[in-house]
């Protein structure tokens, strides 16, 4: 039998290895194809070096942003020159609802104290304290929010409070907010700010009570890869975020609006969007073909077992059918385009993705034009899949396009 000592260090290997499963990430496999279970509404996935979007779903439509509008009241109060400074608490500040910090009416906060509360507990009454202390009032503060989201790019947003508190005409996108993140990030001090797990304030005058602030971000400091970012939720905006993901030397800004499962969304985006690009395939041989058709987005098996085509039955006689084998091949035109030099550019977009693309010359009416294609299919199946892709990724009509021989 065993003693008592061995089934108590058994039982505590048995706890760390369950508590190392629940933290663990996915095995770092996610395609393209993969994503089609993030449940958001809309969502971005932009490399920060290159600004090249990996990934979008519906990143221009007007979404309620929820607390992410934190990252860009956090932007304005620190150039606003004004984080040494103290603020009293006013009576409206100390009435926004949950989440908050609980700060009384007459109290006096440190400006960055309050963006730390912000950021890491996304606290709605320090966001009111800081619009206050900023600007003057909470109109006052978002104006200065809406030129300063125009003045770096994201203009298809709207801003009326500092929290992102349901409101009337209070919108934001997903593209907007990944153009708000990267600018946050280039602001000293912003990203050491979003990537604390805890940290402890207290009132300047009022009070000596301690505030501890914890993230909202459940990922940090649980992957492989760093997540900072701020969270948000309101009923109608469901679960968001905006933020930025970062590992071995590579960083995407990922952002996620009306989410049903938000960690399981930024699981998937994330790791997409870190995974390192696939070496550049052998277009020498058939064997490069499949595989470069075979990743990302067309699984393997799918080109190696692909069905074939059932013969065609031509004419029936004495000695049984007679038949002929179908010769049609599957191209996919990806876009016809009148500029030569926008296909060269488009024709490096697809095959940079793992497609055997070309450039044609067409005439139609009169009018060169030039076509991306992603040539020679033999089955429709595959060429439907590598169709949908691209239009996902690239956000183009595609057209499949049957050729005999």
């Amino acid at each position: 039998m065993e003693s008592r000592s061995q089934k108590g260090r058994i039982g505590v290997v048995l706890c760390i290895a369950i508590a190392a499963a629940m933290v663990a990430p996915p095995a770092r496999s996610t395609t393209l194809g993969d994503l089609s279970r993030v449940t958001a509404r809309a969502a971005i996935v932009v490399d920060k070096e290159t600004e090249e979007v990996l990934f979008a779903r519906n990143p221009n439509m007007p979404l309620p942003p929820a607390s992410t509008t934190k990252l860009l009241t956090s932007v304005v109060a620190m150039k606003s020159g004004r984080l040494d400074r103290n603020v009293r608490v006013s009576k409206h500040a100390s009435s926004m609802q949950p989440s908050k910090i609980w700060l009384k009416s007459g109290w006096t906060m440190n400006m960055r104290d309050l963006v730390y509360a912000m950021l890491i507990k996304s606290a709605n009454d320090a966001s009111v304290v800081v619009a206050e202390g900023v600007a003057g009032s909470v109109q006052n503060f978002s104006r200065r929010m809406n030129s300063t989201a125009k003045s770096i790019g994201a203009r298809r947003s709207n801003f009326v409070n500092p929290n992102g508190l349901p409101a009337r005409g209070h919108y934001s996108t997903a593209a907007d907010l990944a153009v708000i993140v990267k600018h946050a990030l280039t602001i000293p001090g912003m990203r050491g700010m979003m990537s604390q797990r805890t940290k402890t304030i207290r009132p300047r005058s009022g009070s000596r009570r301690a505030i501890k602030l914890r993230t909202t971000n459940k990922l940090l400091g649980k992957r492989p890869y760093k997540l900072i970012g701020k969270t948000g939720y309101t009923r109608r905006a469901k679960r968001c975020f905006a933020g930025a993901a970062s590992l071995a030397g590579r960083e995407v800004i990922v952002v996620v609006l009306g989410s049903n499962d938000l960690w399981g969304d930024l699981d998937l985006l994330v790791d997409y969007g870190l995974k390192p690009p696939a070496p550049a395939p052998d277009w020498s041989n058939e064997t490069g073909w499949r595989q470069a058709l075979a990743e990302p987005s067309v699984p393997k098996q799918a080109i190696t077992k692909a069905p074939k085509q059932a013969p065609r039955v031509i004419a029936q006689g004495d000695r049984g059918r007679v038949v002929a084998e179908p010769r049609f091949r599957f191209h996919v035109q990806v876009a016809s385009l009148r500029s030569k030099t926008i296909a060269q550019d488009l024709l490096r977009r697809v095959t940079e993705r793992g497609y055997p693309a070309v450039v044609e010359r067409v005439e139609d009416r009169g009018t060169v034009l030039y076509r991306v294609v992603v040539r020679e299919f033999a089955d429709r199946v595959i060429a439907r899949r590598v169709a949908r892709d691209l239009s996902r990724e690239l956000r183009l009509e595609t057209q499949i396009v049957a050729v005999r021989g």
